[in-house]
C-alpha cells in the first residue's frame, strides 16, 4: 500500500523557511499542532508531507502570506 505523504524536499525547505522566520520554534509548533518534534522535523527536511490540514495549520501559525506559498 501506497501512502500519499511522499518525499517532498522543496516543501520540506518551503516548511523549514516559514518555521525559521516565524516566533515558533519546531519544538513550538509540533506543541501547537500535536504531533511530535520528530514529526515536524521531518516535514522540514522533506522526508514526509504532513496532511493538507496540517499543513494549512503549521502555514496560518506561520503567518504565511499567501503571494509567499509556492504551490
Amino acid at each position: 500500500m501506497e501512502s500519499n505523504r511522499k518525499i517532498d524536499p522543496d516543501l520540506g525547505l518551503f516548511l523549514f523557511h516559514a518555521i525559521d522566520k516565524s516566533e515558533y520554534t519546531q519544538e513550538k509548533i509540533a506543541e501547537e499542532l500535536g504531533v511530535s518534534r520528530e514529526a515536524v522535523n521531518m516535514y522540514c527536511s522533506g522526508k514526509r508531507k504532513p496532511k493538507p490540514r496540517t499543513l494549512l495549520r503549521i502555514i496560518k501559525l506561520t503567518n504565511v502570506q499567501a503571494k509567499d506559498i509556492p504551490f
